[in-house]
């Protein structure tokens, strides 16, 4: 079973880097550019719910509260 996050997220990364995205730029100034990068649709359509999953949780690590296994 260990494996298999490994997997899920290989073939994440795989479908992201086969997307082409062009970058919005929000904002840019001499120091610093700001960019949006937006996934088409089709994308999140081609995931199986174990890889959208994976992908929600990844993007909101931060904000998701883990387990604490000590007491």
């Amino acid at each position: 079973m260990p494996n298999k996050p490994n997997k899920l997220f290989d073939n994440l990364i795989k479908k992201l880097k086969e997307t082409s995205v062009e970058p919005k730029v929000l904002h840019e100034t001499e120091d610093e550019r700001l960019e949006e990068y937006v996934l088409p649709v089709e994308f999140f359509d081609e995931l199986t719910p174990e890889e959208r999953e994976g992908l929600y949780c990844w993007l909101n690590k931060d904000k998701i509260a883990q387990a604490w296994g000590g007491l």
